[in-house]
């Protein structure tokens, strides 16, 4: 047996959603959306049993509408030579399976029923089960292709997998289809150079997804915050900031501090989703850059309500604003210090500018006064100036 793995859109590190994880010695034969198609000549042809039944999915993104068979390498290396040699004939075989979604499509809509996508499955390929197609119909709204299905989403999720959704509504600047793509967890080649400051890299589509939403929203272009507002952003933004995967974790503080920028309807929208608990915890130690995005996020969430601000002071987030603050200038991160110096000042003055009294007490009791003149021996001049002014505001000076 050899080492040799064909990849199909499920990283085979987790449970097959088709085979339920029953792989084979690592020897397992699939394909991953319009990368490695199997006209592409990049499959390998030896060094694989021929004979010996394995499992394999059967992409229908590849001219096929079946999966979870278990079949012999050889005969699938023998489907592949055949497709390889018959280029026009995959073709023809995606144009009808078009014709067969236009056909259920009967108000024109776009919009199709799960049980209309199941009968649109089962007319196109009939040997394919009802379980088959249930879990066929499962994995695509697990990528973000969801109910009711988008045809033309739908199909090129079969032809190319959620990487083509993506490359299409970014190329639109699609904010539902991106917003949709959230929830994808198909794994995406991950180069070795960092693209962003701090953050990880994107490792699936959704992550990737999310990246461009960023770009988006720090596009200036005009509705656009609300756009991904209304699209149902911040539920998903929520669940990647509960991931285990650093890479949604740092996408979505990255996210939430452009898209609750200058915007109070995402503040409050982000308020009411949850964030406020959720990022508070984020203050605490870690990467200065993710700690100083999670600090934007929550000023701009004060920003947007009394009511939130007087429910930030309660759950000691005036506290972890002057956490962020440097106990040592030698040492210290200016964009952090300044970020927390700021934010502190807007939260003490009111909607007029007067200072808040409450506020500015609690200030000081949190060590607020001792880690200004801290700030103020840094050799940056910057810093010296702005503590100095944040120390006045405190002081009730104005």
């Amino acid at each position: 047996m050899c080492g040799l793995r064909f990849l199909n859109e499920v990283d085979v590190r987790t449970d097959h959603p088709v085979l339920d994880g029953e792989w084979r010695d690592g020897v397992t034969v699939g394909f991953k959306g319009a990368s490695t198609s199997p006209i592409s000549g990049r499959y390998t042809e030896t060094d694989l049993p021929e004979d010996e039944p394995w499992p394999i999915v059967h992409s229908v993104r590849n001219g096929l509408l079946v999966f979870g068979s278990v079949i012999t390498i050889g005969s699938c290396l023998r489907w592949i030579r055949e497709k390889r040699a018959n280029r026009a004939g995959l073709e023809a075989d995606w144009e009808q399976i078009k014709a067969i979604f236009n056909k259920r499509d009967t108000n024109g809509s776009g919009k199709l029923s799960q049980e209309k996508v199941k009968l649109i499955l089962r007319e196109a390929t009939p040997d394919l089960t009802e379980k088959e197609a249930d879990r066929l119909i499962a994995l695509a709204a697990k990528d973000g292709v969801g109910d009711p299905f988008d045809a033309t989403a739908f199909l090129d999720w079969m032809y190319g997998g959620s990487q083509t959704i993506l490359d299409k509504a970014c190329k639109a600047n699609d904010v539902k289809v991106l917003v949709a793509l959230l929830q994808s967890q198909t794994p995406i080649e991950v180069s070795d150079k960092r693209d962003h400051e701090w953050a990880d890299n994107p490792k699936t589509v959704g992550a990737n997804a999310c990246t461009h939403l960023v770009v988006l929203a720090a596009s200036g272009k005009e509705n656009i915050k609300n756009e991904i507002r209304d699209a149902g952003v911040f539920p998903a933004l929520l669940q990647f900031l509960k991931s285990d995967q650093s890479d949604r974790v740092h996408v979505a503080i990255v996210a939430l501090s452009f898209v609750t920028a200058d915007c109070d309807p995402n503040s409050v929208a982000a308020y009411e989703a949850g964030f406020m608990p959720a990022l508070l915890p984020l203050l605490g130690p870690g990467v200065p850059g993710m700690r100083l995005a999670v600090c934007t996020t929550l000023r701009n969430i004060c920003m947007a309500s009394m009511e939130y601000r007087k429910k930030f002071v309660e759950t000691g987030g005036i506290k972890g604003f002057i956490g962020l603050m440097t106990d040592d200038p030698a040492t210290m991160n200016k964009d952090l210090q300044l970020e927390a110096m700021l934010n502190l000042q807007d939260l003490l003055l009111d909607n007029e500018d007067n200072l808040i009294p409450e506020f500015a007490k609690l200030s000081l009791d949190a060590g607020a006064e001792a880690k200004l003149q801290t700030a103020l021996k840094a050799g940056d001049e910057e810093v010296k100036s702005t503590a100095q002014e944040v120390m006045g505001v405190l002081k009730g000076g104005g």
